[in-house]
C-alpha cells in the first residue's frame, strides 16, 4: 500500500490534491506555489557524534516529542503491541503522566495464535500500575465494516491495520485521544522493509562484516511465523527491488499498479 504515498501529493479524490508535508503554498500574481519549509538536509553534527552520543540525543529528541503531546493529552488511551515503537512510545509517555490506560487487540480463531503478541505486552506492562485492556477481535463482518470505514474517512482501507484500529477505536468511549507507534513504521517505510534498504547500504558500503551480523540478529530476534526473517528472504528482496550497479531502487515488479488512478 505505500505505492498510493509514492506522490506526497496524491490524494485518494479525483481533482484533487493535497499540501506535502513540510510545505506551504505561496499565492501571487503568478499564481499558486508550493514551497518546503522544512529542509530535509543531513545535520552535518550527526557525523561528529560517537554512538553513545547519537543514542543520547535521539532519546532527547523523542522525549521531548512524546512530552509536548501526552502532556497535552485531556484523557489519553495508548495502543500497545510487543513491538519497539509503541513500547516506547508509552515508556516515554508514562515518565511524563504517570499510570496509563494501555490496549492491545488480538484475534479469536485458529490461527490466531501467528499475531498473538500478549506474551510481549505482559512483559511491557509487568511491574507497572498500568490498566492493561486486551479486546479480542472475533469473526466481524468484513465487508459492512470495511465499507463503514470507507465511508467515514472516504479513503481506501489499505491495510488490515487501519481497520483493526477501527474496530478497537469504537471500544474506547470515554478516551480523548489515542496514541500508538504506528508513526515508526510510517517513517521507516514498515519494519518489514526498512531493514532491506539499510542492509543494502551496508553491503554497497562494504561493511560486509557488519551486515552479517545484523542479518544473523535480524533473523533471530525478527523472525515471525508469515514475514519470514532470513538470508533468502533479504536476497530475494534485492533482487526485486535493487539495482547495486547505480544505485537505483527499483518498481516491486510482484505489486501491480495497472489498475490504479
Amino acid at each position: 500500500y505505500r505505492y498510493i504515498f509514492r506522490d506526497a501529493g496524491r490524494t485518494f479524490h479525483q481533482g484533487v490534491r493535497q499540501v506535502p508535508a513540510g510545505c506551504y503554498i505561496d499565492f501571487d500574481h503568478r499564481g499558486p506555489r508550493i514551497k518546503n519549509w522544512m529542509k530535509w538536509e543531513h545535520d552535518p553534527e550527526i557525523y561528529t557524534l560517537d554512538p553513545n552520543e547519537a543514542t543520547d540525543r535521539l532519546m532527547e529528541i523523542l522525549t521531548r516529542s512524546v512530552a509536548l503531546r501526552s502532556r497535552a493529552a485531556e484523557k489519553p488511551a495508548f495502543t500497545v503491541s510487543s513491538g519497539l515503537d509503541s513500547s516506547t512510545v508509552a515508556s516515554l509517555a508514562s515518565g511524563q503522566i504517570g499510570d496509563l490506560d494501555v490496549f492491545s487487540v488480538g484475534y479469536n480463531g485458529p490461527d490466531s495464535r501467528e499475531y498473538d503478541e500478549t506474551q510481549g505486552v505482559g512483559e511491557l506492562v509487568a511491574g507497572r500500575d498500568w490498566r492493561w485492556t486486551h479486546l479480542l477481535l472475533d469473526c466481524p463482518d468484513l465487508l459492512a465494516e470495511t465499507e463503514s470505514l470507507v465511508n467515514l474517512t472516504r479513503s481506501p482501507a489499505v491495510t488490515v491495520t487501519w481497520l483493526a484500529y477501527y474496530l478497537m477505536a469504537r471500544q474506547l468511549g470515554g478516551f480523548k485521544e489515542m496514541f500508538n507507534g504506528l508513526g515508526g513504521d510510517e517513517s521507516l517505510a514498515g519494519e518489514f522493509v526498512h531493514f532491506f534498504y539499510f542492509f543494502a547500504d551496508l553491503h554497497r558500503e562494504g561493511l560486509d562484516e557488519r551486515l552479517e551480523l545484523e542479518v544473523e540478529a535480524w533473523s533471530r530476534l525478527h523472525d515471525h511465523p508469515v514475514f519470514k526473517k532470513n538470508r533468502a528472504v533479504l536476497n530475494d528482496s534485492w533482487d526485486r527491488n535493487i539495482d547495486f550497479k547505480n544505485g537505483q531502487i527499483r518498481v516491486d515488479p510482484t505489486v501491480s499498479t495497472a489498475n490504479w488512478r
